[in-house]
């Protein structure tokens, strides 16, 4: 069964699915990106495994950036600090761009949120849930540092630079001069702005700057026979498969091997910031756990209540309440049997 790695755990937590593990060929998991494994493992068992990952950027035009006089950061160990970014977004509007930022904000609050905007807390130091127990948000999600990087992030609401962004062309009809949004952009940027485009990482609120990640992946429902789905399975793995799917939809080839000599996330290619950021751990997985779906519309609600000017520290608190409480309501997720 081909599931959205970010709810495959809880088809695992109901026993829906067997793991996956004992049918990988241990060169195949040595060439999978870490955060393919990361992806698809969870309570001590890997239950998927995908062709392809994803990732976050913050896209620029370099004419715009010069102009404002901005430094323009080479990578993810010189990102813009947050204020430094803010700073980087005043210059912008000084300049002649009213609306310098566009987030995809229209996209809307559903899973673009927490899989976009989550960086924002990875970057301060929190998280989504604390991993160490998964028996709470509290202190994860809502810490003194993740507070103040969401009050970071509502200023640039708050101070008129998002751009709305209704018709999806601000960035490329040049209203805004950045865009935060996911890999899937990038052609239509490309073309665009030609080599103008540059592909920066987003900005660092404190620990360190970090991306997203995650796609489907395949997994094996309780009732099949292994041997014959891992047939499958395995085909689609090779590595001609896994680049033949990468150059088709434009995903992060899941193989190290092939992302080594991909022309697009290569060391060399256009967007090699997103395939590094997977390769060396900057990008953070979504919580692998059976209460994901209630940790994202928690997230995405308080992503939202804070765009919408409420207080970071009470929408933050909200969702430490939601999150706690599904928890609760369901024992903390005991393992089946």
């Amino acid at each position: 069964m081909d599931a959205d790695s970010s709810y495959a755990f809880n088809y695992a937590w109901s026993g829906d699915l067997q793991p996956i593990e004992n049918c990988i060929p241990a060169a195949l998991k040595s060439d999978l990106l870490p955060s393919i494994v990361a992806r698809g493992s969870s309570a001590g068992h890997q239950w998927g495994v995908g062709l392809v990952d994803s990732g976050v950027a913050m896209y620029a035009s370099k004419k715009a950036l010069t102009k404002a006089g901005v430094r323009i950061p080479t990578g993810y160990k010189d990102a813009w600090t947050a204020a430094e970014f803010d700073d980087v977004l005043s210059k912008l509007k000084s300049a002649g761009y009213v609306k310098p930022l566009d987030v995809w904000k229209n996209i809307g609050k559903g899973e673009f949120y927490p899989y976009a905007y989550a960086p924002v807390i990875w970057s301060a130091g929190g998280d989504l849930i604390d991993r160490s127990t998964y028996k709470t948000a509290d202190g994860a999600l809502n810490s003194p540092a993740v507070v103040k990087a969401m009050t970071e992030f509502q200023g640039y609401f708050k101070n008129g630079y998002v751009d709305d962004n209704t018709d999806s062309n601000a960035f490329t009809a040049g209203r805004s001069a950045l865009s935060w949004v996911g890999f899937w952009q990038y052609a239509a940027f490309k073309k665009a702005l030609g080599d103008d485009l540059l592909v920066l990482p987003l900005p660092n609120y404190g620990k360190q700057p970090a991306g997203a990640q995650g796609s489907w992946q395949w997994t094996m429902t309780k009732g099949v026979d292994p041997d014959v789905a891992w047939k499958w399975i395995a085909f689609t793995m090779q590595a001609d498969n896994v680049a033949a799917m990468a150059k088709a939809n434009s995903g992060v080839p899941a193989l190290q091997s092939v992302l080594a000599t991909n022309d697009l996330y290569g060391p060399t290619g256009g967007l090699a910031l997103i395939g590094e950021a997977l390769a060396k751990g900057y990008s953070v997985a979504r919580p692998p756990h059976p209460a994901y779906a209630t940790i994202s519309g928690a997230v995405a609600q308080a992503f939202q209540d804070v765009i919408d000017g409420k207080d970071p520290k009470a929408a933050m608190d909200e969702a430490v309440s939601t999150i706690d409480g599904d928890l609760k309501a369901n024992d903390f997720y005991p393992l089946p049997g």
